[in-house]
């Protein structure tokens, strides 16, 4: 006989929790009873209880529902771990068929794989009558029709590389760059590893810890990348440290660690902040975007992770005799900006030097973009250029040097004056500390000092169109 079900089982692997959501007509408020189910069989009940035991399993869910329940409890959960399932969707695609001794239901079965999205294919559910008993027949082929009992299955997941951000003229900022990726080997990390890490390369130990925990024995889990001139003083020390792996790469980088770092940003290991903006395919072993437009566009920039699950022998160094999934990785897109490289070549050589908080930011006057904006001193994830808050007379000042520069009034090498304090047209002018030039200081000396009454003593020298003009 054969009996018509419809309903959709979810659980999350690992919380036991499992809903059961049946499709019943409505009766649009008509006097006639509301048309029922079709009864199940007893057959179709054990293979529903099989089921929902699937999404916890365990060999007390499966005594009484499975043939083989220690069986199946072992392998559902060993599957489960390889290919990192966090959820499961079973949702029959055809008529339950039974006879008088068994019972076979096609079901869609729909995976999430954690960091690489969904695995859907249909799979077989059988059942049978034995010593006056329904119990679901258990065969690897039950949880994938590709298994048998000398098969298992591996998962492979791949990240593209990550794509670059572009300047105006779509020169690449973060060309692909050779690194060397400094990590370690989860099961083979000491108590003292986090604490060499920490103190050879500055990084967060309480950080890196959480993250070896979580990963599976025998992952990489990625620590920090260097450039390989910052690498070379740290080689020895580092290669005494116990679980530590070094590995070369190529990875998305400035010409520098300082150069436009508060604008690009960086990439470093997963936070537990950084992961929730990496968007749902990112793992936390996985690097990502943790600052500037690296964490603003992280997504658009990483791309999307590919998988691929392999049919293998069982048996020591077993070959691989299939791929039952293959989702090649798809690479991220390039970010355009407004800035420009030759420019913030320039501004990133004129704060080189600084010892103090120092900013320049470079503007297109005619249509406001940016061409540049560098920060200092050292490298710096703090975006004084952007966010920190100046007087705007000192802001302006740009606009007036440029103003008495093009109109001839005087030359970067002109001698000026810049006191203390000074009055004009009866208003006391002062600058924000004394002394902040020595006598007699060229124009470009006063104006790199932000000297307040140097500026204002060219006041008659410009008209307010001039002023706008060159502002404009």
């Amino acid at each position: 006989m054969s009996t018509q079900r419809r309903r959709k089982l979810v659980g999350r692997m690992g919380v036991g929790v499992v809903s059961a959501l049946v499709l019943a007509a409505c009766t649009g408020g008509s006097d006639k009873p509301a048309p029922t189910e079709p009864t199940t069989t007893p057959g179709g009940e054990v293979i529903d209880k099989f089921v929902a035991a699937w999404m916890d399993p365990s060999v007390a869910a499966f005594r009484g529902v499975v043939d083989r329940p220690g069986a199946a409890a072992r392998d559902i959960s060993g599957f489960v771990a390889e290919l990192a399932i966090t959820e499961t969707t079973v949702e029959p695609t055809g008529d339950l068929s039974c006879s008088s001794s068994s019972c076979k239901e096609h079901a869609q079965i729909t995976h999430e794989l954690d960091g690489a999205g969904q695995w859907t294919y249909e799979t077989l559910i059988r059942s049978s009558l034995v010593d006056g008993q329904w119990l679901v027949d258990w065969s690897p082929s039950t949880f994938n029709p590709d298994l048998t009992d000398v098969t298992t299955l591996v998962r492979h997941r791949t990240l593209p590389r990550r794509a670059p951000i572009l300047d105006r003229n779509g020169v690449a900022l973060t060309p692909e760059r050779p690194i060397v990726r400094v990590g370690v080997v989860s099961n083979k990390v000491e108590p003292t590893t986090y604490d060499d890490l920490g103190r050879f390369l500055g990084i967060d130990a309480a950080a890196l810890e959480a993250r070896v925990k979580a990963a599976k024995p025998g992952w990489f889990v990625p620590v920090i990348d260097l450039r390989r001139d910052d690498y070379a003083p740290l080689r020895d020390r580092l290669l005494q440290v116990p679980g530590i792996s070094i590995d070369t790469a190529q990875r998305a980088l400035a010409p520098s660690a300082a150069w436009a770092r508060a604008i690009l940003g960086t990439v470093g290991p997963a936070t537990e902040e950084t992961l929730k903006n990496a968007g749902p395919l990112s793992l936390a072993t996985d690097e990502v975007g943790t600052s500037g437009l690296q964490f603003a566009y992280q997504q658009r920039l990483a791309g999307t992770p590919g998988v691929s699950i392999d049919l293998v022998e069982k048996a020591p160094g077993g070959s691989t005799l299939d791929k039952v999934l293959v989702r090649p990785p798809k690479a991220g897109k390039p970010l355009e900006t407004t800035l420009d490289l030759e420019a913030q070549d320039a501004a990133e050589r004129a704060v080189s030097d600084a010892t103090d908080t120092t900013a320049v930011v470079l503007v297109k006057a005619s249509t406001g973009e940016i061409l540049a904006a560098a920060n200092a001193p050292g490298p710096t994830s703090y975006n004084t250029a952007f966010v920190a808050h100046y007087a705007p007379g000192s802001t302006f000042k740009t606009v007036s040097a440029a103003a008495l520069l093009q109109a001839g009034v005087v030359r970067t090498g002109t001698r000026v004056a810049c006191p203390d304090t000074t009055v004009i047209d009866g208003k006391r002018f002062k600058n924000y500390d004394p002394g902040i030039t020595g006598p007699n200081p060229t124009f470009a000396e006063a104006f790199a000092a932000s000297c307040n009454t140097t500026m204002v003593s060219f006041a008659d020298r410009l008209t307010g169109d001039r002023l706008a003009a060159t502002a404009t």
